[in-house]
């Protein structure tokens, strides 16, 4: 509740103090601003912008609102639970389905990562950003935690539950996950102020405050019912910072019709597009295996027998099993009439083929959806050259850049912000605890798997007298500029970026490519400008329509006292 206003001016000033001080009373606690009524970290003693009241509330811009009573979003928002909870399910289990996916997902499983800081130049922030990718690196099967954080694009959001613990990095005790396990998206609920909950069984109770296990003891007041079950609602930010809750792109409801729809704010996946698409194939293939069951690739077989004489119906089944296998079967006829033959009734190719044609449609659109292309595993004859596979290609790397960059947003927030938390940190002299004074973001590195197509696009602007920055040219060819002592493999004669000053003793370096031969090499003749015709030793030649050839570079020979000549090791 808030204070009366002559009190609000005295507990500015004592918040103001706090603010300078840093203190608190508690590590992992949270209160109420009794001015402005908003929920305020002590570690920060500052409104949580998370929690500050939105204009027009995605609740209220609906004619109808679902659980009100409740204050929770109702949980069938996508077309497949709307329809079906068992549908929904079984749809995840479906090969073609598992196949699409895997093809989405194992790409930015697999891509190479950094951790950026505000000022890399800064020593401070570049320790500490060494420091965080140590803690990330410690993390086990950290790979397969971002593999199952990417069925979010499916169904609208997933999660993980984290488990910290005390590791050793450079001889200091810090804090990381030392485990954790996947959150299925189905399970997340949410409350009309945003605030994400976890759904549990009745029957669980929140741990015993006297374990030391336990960080903290939850609140029995944030255990709330749901339209499904009982959910556990995360507005600590203590027990937030053990959860990863990963969101795909979100989207609004029509006013009128759509109320129930409200959580799709908060990410819908692909079930949700692909459903009613995926019901259609579904009966195809089902109208597809009764044909084939009930008539067969070489047709049905059928007899008759007198009516009422199932002996004899019996009889004439078994024959025609013979002939066959389970495509047969028997009428009746009326004694007196004409004895029927044995009949056959032809298949029909051409239902065959409109039934597979269609199913070849749909899954052709929702591979296209999934994966934005259709054309990864082999060429297809389009009459328009390689245009439309680029533009495929094109399609997918903005879906991977996609689901990159939406994946790495999350592990900034919930994965280097409880690190950051729970960690201290270095900066200017001065140690910060729980908090760091900059930014540091997760970054997958998306370029370096077109490293050899970038690296040609450079050295042709450097061959065209471009004037280029050596950080951009290292982060475009996913490289890390080298350390101050770090062993270097330089290039002879070259430096990287730039031909740069001449070595200390050594004749001035020449203009143009770095790397090229100085004039008048002792043994090679120069040409009549002076410059030297034959490659050094050890350089690659090629010859005039031949394939690359390369020449033995022989080591150096240093001689000691106690011992015969031997190699020198050339380090790179």
């Amino acid at each position: 509740m808030p204070l009366p206003a002559p009190f609000q001016s005295a507990w500015r000033s004592v918040r103001s103090w706090g603010q300078r001080l840093g203190g608190g009373r508690g590590r992992d606690s949270a209160d109420i601003d009794p001015i402005e009524g908003l929920r305020y970290d002590r570690r920060e003693r500052i409104p949580r912008r998370d929690e500050r009241p939105r204009l027009v509330p995605a609740e209220d811009q609906h004619a109808a609102q679902f659980n009100a009573g409740m204050q929770v979003q109702y949980s069938r928002f996508d077309e497949a639970l709307r329809d079906s909870w068992t549908n929904a399910l079984s749809m995840r289990l479906s090969e073609f389905v598992e196949a699409r996916l895997s093809a989405r997902k194992y790409p930015v499983t697999m891509l190479p990562w950094r951790i950026e800081v505000d000022n890399p130049k800064h020593p401070d922030q570049a320790r500490a950003a060494a420091l965080m990718t140590k803690l990330v690196e410690r993390i086990p099967r950290y790979r397969a935690l971002r593999h199952y954080l990417g069925e979010a694009p499916w169904q609208g959001k997933y999660g993980a539950q984290l488990r910290d613990g005390a590791v050793t990095i450079d001889g200091r005790e810090r804090m990381t996950v030392v485990a954790h396990e996947p959150v299925d998206g189905d399970t997340i609920v949410y409350k009309f102020d945003g605030t994400p909950g976890i759904l549990i069984r009745s029957a669980w109770q929140p741990p015993d405050g006297r374990d030391s296990r336990w960080v903290e003891t939850p609140n029995k007041t944030w255990i709330q019912p749901t339209d499904r079950a009982l959910a556990l609602f995360l507005g600590d930010p203590t027990w937030r910072d053990r959860f990863i809750i990963h969101e795909f792109v979100g989207s609004s409801s029509d006013f009128m019709f759509e109320g129930d729809k409200l959580a799709g704010v908060h990410g819908v996946g692909l079930r949700s597009r692909l459903y009613w698409g995926f019901r259609l194939r579904e009966k195809l293939r089902k109208a597809l295996y009764d044909a084939l069951y009930r008539v067969g690739t070489n047709g049905m077989n059928y007899g008759w027998y007198p009516s009422g004489n199932t002996d004899y119906r019996d009889e004439v089944v078994y024959a025609l099993k013979c002939l066959g296998v389970d495509n047969v079967s028997a009428f009746p006829y009326v004694k007196g009439e004409d004895k029927p033959d044995i009949g056959h009734i032809e298949p029909s190719p051409v239902g065959y083929d409109v039934l597979f044609q269609w199913i070849g449609i749909l899954e052709e659109h929702m591979t296209q959806a999934i994966l934005g292309q259709t054309l990864s595993s082999g060429a297809e004859s389009t009459g328009m050259g390689s245009e439309v596979a680029d533009l495929h290609r094109s399609t997918q790397e903005h879906i991977l850049r996609l689901d990159a960059g939406l994946l790495d947003e999350t592990t900034t927030r919930d994965l280097l912000g409880p690190l950051t938390r729970w960690n201290e940190w270095e900066y200017r002299g001065k140690v910060y605890r729980g908090s760091c004074p900059f930014g540091m973001r997760y970054v997958s590195v998306i370029d370096k798997a077109q490293a050899q197509e970038r690296s040609q696009i450079i050295f042709g602007a450097y061959d065209r007298g471009l004037k280029l920055d050596s950080e951009e040219v290292y982060n475009d060819l996913g490289l890390t500029p080298p350390k101050e002592g770090a062993n270097l493999w330089v290039k002879p004669d070259a430096q990287a970026g730039a031909p740069g000053p001449a070595p200390p003793g050594g004749p001035p370096r020449p203009p143009g490519v770095p790397g090229a031969p100085r004039p008048g090499l002792p043994g090679q003749p120069p040409d009549f400008k002076g410059r030297s015709q034959v490659a050094p030793r050890g350089a690659i030649s090629r010859p005039q329509g031949g394939p690359l050839r390369t020449r033995p570079v022989p080591l150096p020979t240093v001689t000691t006292r106690k011992g015969p000549p031997h190699a020198a090791p050339i380090r790179p």
